[in-house]
């Protein structure tokens, strides 16, 4: 089957503009893109690399990205976007899992991969080489290899609270019926630019808007690295229709200082994903009157499963909506029978678009799926009208003293205190109830004296659900893909436990 879709694209549409990196100067018609795809794949193939064969890339989000994608679609070749973010030790593991044949890598950041044999390291994306080989002004056709549908595309790889590696299938089939759920679900268009500020290394920044946008025949502007200012100034210029930021993205967006409601004219959808809503950011765009769609996903079953419409969006700013096309989706017990409407329990999902298992860890894949269900982790909850609310991770949920307390429920009650800009709850280590719950904040009031704090909690809380512990931070650590990074936080309410015992 021919599975090479960027062809078929630049045969449709070649004079359309699809990239854009304002960086590099570069601006690539559909008809450049296939080219440069085309060169790449023939330098790969004559570097050995063969159907099945995994290639790697480590860069930051750019040209690239594209580049190495599609010759490997065309070379039935493994697509693996690695994490720039990792410590050298994190992508060893990665690599050993993997086992590329080759990696392409970035200059600015290529010395983290000192420790990789040098024979693997094949291409700088940022080299004259590279340019040349991919130069769209020269041009030998390529033969795409037939594919199946259930061939693999991608390794995303994921570490969950394990902190061990795993390479998610990703195959060509999950990828296209993802791309068609997204288009359907918020109606993209030819028409349709977008800004692509998310890391383009995780699911949600490649596949989120991205793949379905290039699909449909549409334009992507490239944000090596997202920074509040310069993103106001690529809006300005490129006056994009769609947004996909993770939260945090969106509240250096807005509290930038060049920023305007103004700069936001030419988008008609804003997408929100990779993490829960932020306080600061839902308020503001609920007071403005903008919706902001909250998406729901994860590297297992893709970034787009839920559909939500912007009159939703604004009634119910922390819902994900109901479902989206093709899309199976229901929340089970610990016995994995259904629950009820409003009873919190695991989200599970099925359809085309789910990963097919993790790169040789056949235990890891049977404990993701019940059946065909993908098991989420997450857990969630189902209102009257049928719009899903994901309300913790599963592996978050705190047990103290035997009790359950869902994190997210004790983060509204602080977060509704007017001194609390945000809060993130976790548990840490109690050597008699086995965990307490803990949160940290960034706090506009007097951290010394918290007493109207902790009566808030305690009359909108039952006890055991209560922070015994509050850790003050100007900002929440982060982890490798830009997410708050709890086990951090947890490691840091422990010393700080341990500290007070000993005191």
């Amino acid at each position: 089957m021919n599975l090479d879709w960027i062809k078929v694209r630049s045969v449709l549409t070649p004079d359309r503009t699809a990239l854009v990196d304002p960086l590099k100067k570069i601006e690539c018609t559909y008809k450049d893109l296939n080219v440069r795809a085309e060169n790449l794949a023939h330098y790969l193939r004559q570097q050995g690399v063969v159907k099945g064969d995994r290639v790697a890339l480590y860069a930051p989000n750019d040209l690239s990205y594209f580049d190495v994608l599609l010759a490997c679609i065309k070379l039935g070749a493994i697509f693996i976007p690695l994490n720039w973010r990792l410590k050298p030790i994190e992508i060893k593991r990665v690599l050993e899992n993997a086992e590329p044949k080759l990696i392409l890598h970035a200059s600015q950041i290529s010395e983290r991969l000192s420790f990789v044999e040098a024979s693997l390291l094949s291409l700088d994306v940022d080299s004259k080489k590279y340019n040349d080989i991919c130069d769209s002004s020269t041009h030998v056709e390529f033969q795409s290899e037939s594919l199946e549908l259930d061939t693999p595309v991608m390794l995303i790889y994921t570490t969950g609270t394990t902190g061990d590696p795993k390479g998610a299938i990703i195959t060509h089939n999950g990828m296209v019926n993802n791309s068609m759920n997204t288009i359907m679900s918020w109606n993209i268009t030819h028409d349709d630019v977008t800004i692509a500020s998310a890391p383009m290394f995780h699911i949600a920044g490649l596949s989120g808007i991205i793949i379905p946008l290039l699909l449909i025949g549409g334009k992507v502007i490239i944000n090596r690295f997202f920074d509040g200012v310069h993103t106001n100034e690529l809006i300005k210029q490129y006056k994009p229709t769609m947004l996909f930021m993770v939260p945090t993205m969106y509240y250096g967006l807005i509290s930038a200082e060049n920023f305007s409601k103004s700069n936001l004219k030419s988008v008609h959808t804003f997408v929100a994903g990779g993490s829960p809503p932020l306080k600061g950011v839902v308020n503001y765009f609920v007071k403005e009157k903008i919706p902001l769609i909250n998406s729901y996903g994860l590297t297992e079953a893709g970034p787009n499963n839920f559909k939500l419409t912007s009159e939703t969006a604004l009634q119910q700013p922390f819902s994900i909506g109901y479902p989206s096309f093709f899309v199976e989706a229901k929340i089970v017990d610990e016995n994995n029978e259904e629950v009820e409407q409003g009873q919190i329990g695991e989200l599970l999902l099925a359809g085309q678009h789910t990963f097919k298992g993790y790169w040789n860890k056949d235990e890891e894949t049977q404990k993701a799926f019940l059946g065909a269900y993908v098991r989420t982790g997450d857990l969630a909850k189902r209102d009257e009208n049928g719009l899903y609310y994901i309300v913790d991770r599963k592996k978050e949920m705190i047990i103290t003293g035997g009790e359950n307390v869902f994190p997210s429920e004790v983060e509204e009650v602080l977060n509704a205190n007017p001194y609390v800009k945000n809060s993130v709850v976790v548990g840490y280590e109690h050597p008699r109830y086995g965990q307490s719950v803990g949160a940290a904040l960034i706090y506009d009031g007097d951290s010394s004296n918290i007493a109207e704090l902790e009566q808030h909690a305690y009359a909108n809380l039952a006890g055991y659900k209560t922070p015994k512990q509050y850790l003050f931070l100007e900002t929440f650590p982060v982890n490798s893909v830009g997410k708050i990074d709890k086990r951090e936080i947890s490691r840091l309410l422990n010393e700080l436990s341990v500290i007070k015992i000993n005191l």
